[in-house]
This record gives structure tokens, sequence and C-alpha cells, in this order.
């Protein structure tokens, strides 16, 4: 109760006083984001988009000022708990009979440059996280083969070309994905145009043929 006087919980985002968690309600709703369907940017209300056919992506917020600045914290200044609060709001809202479904999260990977200087995958510290929550492995396969540019000001077409050819898969893989019809989930923080993740679908399903479903976890989806 003391410590509780002296260090309150206070929402990430806004700073207020709250009984619990890390977001305040009126965060929630006011960053929550929809199922948004990789393809046609359109809001998804069931497991495939139903002008498309497409596994929609499931991401916690718009990627707005509030967003933008906790993100910037987590990613560049080296606030890591982030991760634990994104993983445990993720596991909330991801439908429960998607993650029964799931055989492992698979985070994205950044270059080995950006991994120095930064000290950690931001991605991996997520999926970790997820995984000590709903007991889902994570297997850290996927691998950047070139230190891609920063994507920030890139269109979707130099996003598209910065990223192609840019991951490899590790050789060494678990046997889990060796299974028949394996479903896995990609797991990262932002989504904007989908080429970063378009690219490692792609050496996933070269790679692994016997993958079936593969499911898209962001923290952020932007607006393009």
């Amino acid at each position: 109760m003391i410590l509780k006087l002296v260090y309150p919980n206070l929402c990430i985002f806004c700073k207020k006083v709250i009984a619990s968690d890390h977001i305040c309600e009126k965060c929630q709703i006011y960053l929550k984001t929809d199922l948004i369907c990789p393809k046609c940017r359109s809001i998804v209300t069931e497991e495939e988009c139903s002008y498309c056919g497409v596994i929609p992506i499931q991401g916690l917020f718009h990627y707005n000022g509030k967003a933008k600045h906790i993100i910037a914290k987590w990613k560049y200044n080296g606030n890591r708990r982030y991760a634990n609060i994104f993983a445990k709001e993720l596991s909330y809202v991801i439908d429960a009979n998607i993650l029964k479904q799931i055989n492992a999260f698979i985070p994205v990977p950044i270059s080995k440059q950006r991994r120095c200087v930064r000290g950690f995958n931001q991605a991996y510290d997520l999926s970790h996280n997820l995984s000590k929550i709903t007991g889902i492995k994570t297997l850290d396969i996927l691998e950047r083969n070139k230190n891609t540019k920063s994507q920030f000001k890139f269109s979707a077409k130099e996003r598209a070309e910065n990223m192609s050819g840019s991951m490899n898969i590790i050789k060494k893989i678990n046997a889990l994905l060796h299974k028949d019809n394996v479903n896995v989930a990609l797991i990262d923080d932002i989504y904007t145009t989908g080429s970063t993740i378009k690219e490692c679908t792609k050496v996933l399903r070269e790679s692994l043929p016997n993958i079936d479903k593969i499911y898209v976890f962001v923290v952020c989806i932007a607006k393009i």
C-alpha cells in the first residue's frame, strides 16, 4: 500500500494515476486499432478479410503521437519494460482460438548494426514476453543479411525495394517447424506498408513449405 502511494501506477501514455495495469481506459479507447487487412487495409471482423481472403494484422494501437513517443522510448532509449507491457496487452486482444492454433512466434529481425547500437531487438523482446505469457515458443530463426536503410521517409515502393532480399532463415531450424501444417505468428513493433512482413513471409514460405498460416501481431499499425 505504501509503495503504491509513493510509486503509483501511471498510464504509460498520459501519466494519469490508475488502479492497475499500465494503460488507462481513455487511452485504450483513443489509441485502439482494429484488425486490418494487409492487402486492402479494410477493417476485418472475422479470421480472414471477406474481400481478399487474407489473415488480418492484429495490432494494439494506432501509430499516432502518443504511441510514437512510447515506441521511440522503447526502441531508442532502452526502456525494455515496455515489451512486457505490450505483450500482456496483446495476450488480452488476440483471439484465444487463434492462439491455440499457433505453434511458434517468430520475431522480425533487425540488422546486426542496429542491434549493436541498441543492444537488443525490440521484436524479440516482445515475442519472448508473449511466449512467457502464452506458453508458445519463440523461435528466432530469421536474420537480416544486409543493413537496410531506415524506412521512415520511404514510399511504399521504396520500402519494398529496400527490403527485397534482406532476409535469411537460419539454417538450424527447430524440429517443431518440420511438422505438417504448422502455424506461426510474426511479431514486430510497427506495421506500416507491410514490406518487412512480406519479405519475412516470402522467406518462410520458400524455406518451410509445410507452414500453413502466418499470423502477424504488432504493437502499432500506421496509416499510409
